[in-house]
């Protein structure tokens, strides 16, 4: 499984994440929500240390989108990063 977070803006950004989590297809209006797994090693050190919260970005899983929303969460550790999407 291929997965890509597209973050747009002034300065766009794609990073292939590892893993997902929580994802379901939204019913009737839902609000859809995630987390992707991403190695730290994939982001500058200022982003991680002031992640662009409210910026839109696309998920997608072996090139097709299956959400767009906004960043709204971001979890650095030692080795991995996880980004919280809603859409």
């Amino acid at each position: 499984m291929n997965i890509l977070i597209r973050f747009s803006g002034d300065h766009p950004l794609d990073i292939a994440a590892d893993a997902l989590s929580g994802y379901h297809r939204p019913l009737s209006g839902e609000v859809a929500n995630l987390t992707a797994t991403c190695p730290q090693t994939a982001f500058f050190p200022e982003w991680l240390s002031s992640p662009p919260l409210g910026l839109d970005c696309t998920v997608e899983v072996d090139g097709d989108e299956i959400m767009a929303g906004v960043l709204y969460g971001a979890r650095v550790t030692a080795e991995t990063v996880e980004l919280r999407v809603e859409g």
